[in-house]
Parts: structure tokens; C-alpha cells; sequence
């Protein structure tokens, strides 16, 4: 069923990525700044700026000004000799050029009538510099050079100014790309058990004092609080230097190469369009980008072994980088119109109106999107977020539907609607199932965890992620600890008030996570805080059932607040204490409940009271060969492990290594 399940999973992986390949290739706007193309359209509009004595109805103006000039031989003849002037005469390019210059014409043998009056114009050509342009009626052909050829710099700039950003926005993918191949190697390593070979004094001091520590202050998991009101999660220092050079990217992709060209329009005016073309490219290209990082069916967890979190991290930061190009593009394009002095005329425009609402939808995304109003109620939060992001593509889209560039938002689409039909497969491969909920008091992988759906009125389409336990009392039966807090859960404990045990059908969505390499450590300690047990009891089972235990020191440490909770996992405790040296700190210790709690029945594990000393703990098991801290609880205790396992990476002369099962968003 495992195997089939994989299987399936890795064939919808794979036609998801071919359905983002095809969207991005049939529909991608095409390169259009070639050389060829500049100098056979620059050519025809500095010809089209002469006056001819031409025939018929046409006097080169107009609508049908391409027509009377590649029709009247003098006029196409001064064409070809502009062409000349770039390349070889007749020659493959030369072809090309013109070729493409006739493409402006009505007629279907334009291309072959104005290559032949080459030879023809050559012999009766006269010189720009024997007659006054704006006085002249031109009769012959005209020998235009490069330098009579003004359009050529005008037009080379215009398209380089559009081709470019489409070009630049790649580089985000090669950035993320890079830092990902990075992670992937070193989660090679250490799923190998190699990376304790690796134990040099610089990879302690960078562990101990980049990739592990919070920015600041010891809070990672724990909400920084400022002005009383204002919350926000603080990134590792790993994460802030990846968000550093991120960001640092997006600036000079940004400010690079601007080719200001001033043939039409004042400076001002045209580096003004040249910006919002730039940033206005930029911001479609992170879409994708923004999009894939928030998806939870991306194979970036199992193969690099990021926390789903720290992709959030990013998810934020793309977002953010998005919206500020967003922003440069509409103040540019706004400047531009106000020198130009047709603001007022601009904004009739759909494509402009449409360009002011996806710009203020965006902006309401990242400010609804603050840890404030995420922490107050995320359910709703999250309904707000999707809708509005979906409002977000549609007004881009038609911002830009005839302009094109749609690439970027076709493969977010696809993106975005495969990841759900992937959540949809996973709840339909595991079924709906019956689960028994009680009063606390398939298959599962150490470390992984899924959304449940609780098929309710009050919330059937939510989904919150809770780490699974395969239970030790019932086996093939999957156990989840729940900790109420709003919403959906909150509900269901008023439903337990009424009945201590009631059954509840839930779609599981998962297994998601990654399995993290602990039997290659000589020592390991699992530290678990109240309802974060499930995940690093699912770990201890897991060593304890292996071969390699009889060579490591195993402890499973678990600080709850009173022995109420040690029913929940009295024999998934009682299992693994064979193997495994288990303490249990209870903070609140109450008699009349040690009476009642039926403790010796259930296994030898070492309970005391109070708090465990976990800078001694931790000190003295880092004086091993290997060393590796797992942790799940209470955010403030998974911090205080951070801050101590990070100072633990450098003092000792082993391997540390840090696996932080809690993650926040």
C-alpha cells in the first residue's frame, strides 16, 4: 500500500511539473529585442520618416504608410541599403531583416520585392547629405547609414528594457535553487552519517553561530512582541542571511543596466518607463516563485530536509519583494504620465485600472498576512488570504492580457490548482476514516504529520496539522494529540464536555515531513514539552525497534504540567522505556491525582518534580562522539533548546546537531 502510494504520488509529481513545463513553453511571450528585428524595424520607420513621391492614393503616412513604402522601389530600395548598412548584402541575416521589416506590409511578396531593389538602389542612390530631409521629395533611393538610422538605438533600448526583466526574474529560481542544492548535500551527509567527519572548528563556530541561533534574542518560535501589539516570528540567522542575499538580489536586478535612450522622450521620462517595465517584469516573475514555497506538496522537505516553516519564511519574504516591485512599477508609470501631463487619459485605460487593483490587492495580502492577525484567528486569516490572492492573479491578468508576459501567471495557476488536487489524492488514497476522540485523555514515519479534516458543519473545509503516533495499545490505529486553542478544536472540546468520548469521520491529508537521521548519532535526546510527545515518541519507537540501539545512549525527556497527561501515552511509554531511558519532570504535582493516575502498571519511568536542568543535560551528553537534539513542545522551551544546543555546537569537541520538530508560521 506504502510502496502503491509513493508510486502514485511521484507519477502526479511528475505531471504536475509537465503541466507547469507546457504552460510556461506554449504560452511564453517570446524574445523580441533580436538584432535583426531592431534594424529591420528601424530601418522601415527612419525610410517611413522621409517623404517620397509616391503613386496612388498612400503619401507614406498613415495607415498605409508600410504599404506605399515597401510598394514604391525608391522607398523599399532605401530599406534594403539601410539594412546593408548592418549586414552583409544578401546575405542569411540580411535576408532575415528585411524579410522581417516586410512583415509590416500587407502584401505577401513584400519580403522578395524589397531584397531585389537592393542592387537596383545601390546605383542610383543619393546622399542625405546633398539634400534637406524636411524639403525634399525623394524620388531615388536614399543611402541611409547607421548613423542617419536614429530609430535603431530607440527601438534596440525599448525591447532590451522588456526582454530583460523576463530574463532577470530566472535568477530568483537559480538563487533559491542554489540554496536548496546546498541544503540537499549537507541532508546527505547527515542521512549518510558522514557529516560527523566533518567536525572542523569553522563548521562548529558556523553551526553554533549562523544556521542554529534566532536573529536576536533567544525567541524563534516564540512571537517577538513590540509596541505592546505588534508580533512577529524572528528567523534564524540562517534565514535572515539567505533573506540578506535575497533581497540584495532583488536590488540589483533591479538597478542593473539601464539603456536609457533619449531619440522620443525626455530623460526623466523615459527612465521613469524603464523602471516600471523592469520592476513591473520582476514582480511577475516571483509569482511562481511565491506560490511553490507556500504549496505543501513540494518535494524540497524530503529532499533537502527545510522545514516546511523556514518555506514560509521565504514564501513572506518572495511575497514582500513582489509587492515592492509592484509598487516602483505603478509610482514609475505614474511619474511618466504626470511629466507626459496624460495621467488623467492613462487612467481611463483598463490595462491601468487594472494595474491599481492588483497593486492595492497586493498590498492588502501582505498586511493581512502580519503575524497579528494570523495569530488572532488563522482560519480566518487563511479564507482571506486565499481569496484575495486569487482576486490578485485575476487582476494581473487582465493588467497585462494584451501586453502578454502571462507565462509567469499561467504557471501559478498551475501550481497552485495542482498542489490542491495532490491534498484532494492524499485525503482520497487515505480515506474517510472513523476517529474516536477522547478526553485526555496507517502508516506513519517518525517526524511526519498531517492535516486532519473533521467532517463537521463548523469547519469541514478546514485542515490543521497534528504529528501522527502509531498507537502502542491498538496497533494500526494512528494516534493524535490535540491541543485546543480556537476554532475547530475549541469546538470539539465543548462537544467532549458533553461526551467524554465521541466518534468523528476526519479526512487525513498527509503523511508530509521527513525523517530525520537520528540512529547515525551515538547519543540522542528527545525533549518533549506537554503535547509535542507524539512526534519524538514516534522517533524513540522507532530507535528502539533498530539494531543501532544497542550501540546509543537514547534518552526521552518530557516535562508536563501534571500527571493527567501521562494516561495519554501511558503505553507507547511503557513500550518504549525497554530501550530507552525516559524522565518525566511534572512542574504541578498534585497527590490526589498521583493517587488516582495509574503509574505502576505502566512502565519504570523516571518521574520527578520541577523543571529538568537542560543546560546540564545537555553539556554533559555533547561530551559524546555525536550528539543530536530533537525538541517539540511549548515554543518557549524549544527555544531555550536552540539557545543551548547553538552554544553546545561550538564548546564541545563532537558533533551537535539540532531537529526542531515544532513549527510555526
Amino acid at each position: 500500500m506504502t510502496i502503491m502510494l509513493n508510486f502514485q504520488l511521484i507519477a502526479l509529481v511528475l505531471l504536475h511539473l509537465t503541466f507547469v513545463e507546457s504552460s510556461y513553453t506554449f504560452h511564453k511571450t517570446s524574445k523580441i529585442g533580436y538584432k535583426y528585428k531592431n534594424v529591420g524595424q528601424s530601418c522601415l520607420n527612419t525610410v517611413r520618416s522621409y517623404t517620397f513621391e509616391y503613386s496612388g492614393k498612400s503619401n507614406g503616412k498613415g495607415k498605409n504608410a508600410y504599404d506605399a513604402i515597401c510598394n514604391y522601389p525608391p522607398a523599399s530600395g532605401s530599406v534594403a541599403m539601410c539594412v546593408a548598412s548592418f549586414y552583409h548584402p544578401m546575405g542569411r541575416t540580411f535576408n532575415k531583416s528585411m524579410a522581417y521589416a516586410s512583415r509590416f506590409c500587407k502584401s505577401d511578396d513584400a519580403a522578395e520585392l524589397m531584397i531585389s531593389q537592393y542592387e537596383n538602389a545601390t546605383q542610383y542612390a543619393v546622399s542625405l547629405d546633398d539634400y534637406p530631409i524636411k524639403k525634399t521629395n525623394f524620388t531615388m533611393p536614399v543611402n541611409v547609414t547607421r548613423e542617419d538610422n536614429k530609430s535603431y538605438g530607440y527601438i534596440s533600448s525599448y525591447y532590451y528594457n522588456w526582454d530583460m526583466p523576463n530574463i532577470y526574474a530566472s535568477a530568483f529560481y537559480g538563487f533559491f535553487l542554489v540554496v536548496f542544492a546546498i541544503h540537499a548535500f549537507f541532508n546527505l551527509l547527515t542521512r549518510l552519517g558522514l557529516y560527523n567527519h566533518f567536525n572542523w572548528n569553522l563548521i562548529r563556530m558556523y553551526k553554533s553561530y549562523v544556521s542554529t541561533p534566532s536573529l536576536f534574542s533567544k525567541n524563534h518560535t516564540t512571537a517577538s512582541v513590540s509596541l505592546h501589539i505588534l508580533s512577529t516570528l524572528l528567523p534564524t540567522r540562517l534565514e535572515t542571511l539567505i533573506i540578506i542575499l535575497f533581497s540584495i538580489l532583488n536590488l540589483i536586478l533591479a538597478m542593473i543596466k539601464y539603456d536609457v535612450n533619449l531619440y522620443r522622450l525626455s530623460y526623466s521620462q523615459t527612465l521613469a518607463i524603464n523602471i516600471a517595465d523592469r520592476t513591473g517584469l520582476l514582480s511577475f516573475g516571483l509569482i511562481p516563485l511565491l506560490i511553490l514555497l507556500a504549496g505543501r506538496n513540494n518535494i524540497v522537505t524530503s529532499l533537502t530536509g527545510v522545514p516546511y516553516s523556514t518555506l514560509i519564511v521565504y514564501h513572506k519574504w518572495t511575497s514582500r519583494w513582489m509587492f515592492i516591485h509592484a509598487v516602483v512599477h505603478s509610482i514609475a508609470y505614474t511619474v511618466s504620465s504626470v511629466i507626459g501631463k496624460d495621467y488623467s487619459e492613462q487612467m481611463k485605460d483598463p490595462l491601468w485600472q487594472w494595474g491599481v487593483v492588483a497593486t492595492i490587492l497586493g498590498g492588502i495580502l501582505c498586511f493581512q498576512a502580519m503575524h497579528l492577525f494570523r495569530s488572532m484567528a488563522y482560519e480566518t486569516f487563511l479564507v482571506l488570504h486565499i481569496v484575495l490572492a486569487a482576486m490578485f492573479i485575476v487582476g494581473c491578468w487582465y493588467h497585462c492580457y494584451s501586453l502578454g508576459y502571462l507565462e509567469w501567471l499561467l504557471v501559478s495557476c498551475v501550481l497552485w490548482v495542482s498542489d490542491r488536487l495532490l491534498r484532494l489524492f492524499r485525503i482520497f488514497m487515505f480515506g474517510l476514516k472513523t476517529a474516536q476522540l477522547e478526553y485526555a485523555d496507517e502508516y506513519a514515519f517518525p517526524g511526519s504529520f498531517a492535516y486532519l479534516y473533521f467532517m463537521t458543519p463548523y469547519g469541514f473545509w478546514q485542515s490543521h496539522p497534528f504529528t501522527l503516533l502509531q498507537s502502542a495499545a491498538r496497533p494500526g490505529n494512528l494516534v493524535v494529540t490535540i491541543k485546543p486553542k480556537r476554532g475547530i478544536t475549541r469546538y470539539l472540546q465543548k462537544e467532549l464536555s458533553i461526551d467524554k468520548s465521541i466518534n468523528i469521520k476526519v479526512g487525513v491529508e498527509g503523511p508530509y515531513g521527513h525523517r530525520a537521521p537520528l540512529d547515525k548519532y551515538q547519543n540522542v535526546m528527545l525533549i518533549a514539552g506537554g503535547s509535542g510527545l507524539p512526534g519524538l515518541l514516534a522517533h524513540a519507537l522507532d530507535l528502539g525497534s533498530r539494531d543501532s540501539i544497542v550501540k546509543q545512549n537514547v534518552s526521552l525527556i518530557w516535562v508536563i504540567q501534571n500527571l493527567c497527561d501521562y494516561n495519554c501515552f501511558a503505553d507507547e511509554i511503557a513500550q518504549v522505556s525497554r530501550d530507552i531511558y525516559v524522565e518525566i519532570y511534572v512542574t504541578r504535582v498534585d497527590e490526589k491525582v498521583l493517587e488516582t493516575v495509574d503509574i505502576i502498571e505502566k512502565g519504570t519511568s523516571n518521574i520527578k518534580s520541577g523543571r529538568p536542568l537542560l543546560n546540564e543535560m545537555i553539556s554533559n551528553q555533547a561530551k559524546s562522539d555525536s550528539l543530536a537534539i530533537m525538541s517539540c513542545g511549548p515554543p518557549r522551551m524549544c527555544d531555550e533548546v536552540r539557545q543551548l544546543a547553538s552554544i553546545a555546537m561550538f564548546e564541545s569537541q563532537g558533533t551537535v546537531d539540532l531537529f526542531e520538530e515544532l513549527q510555526v508560521w
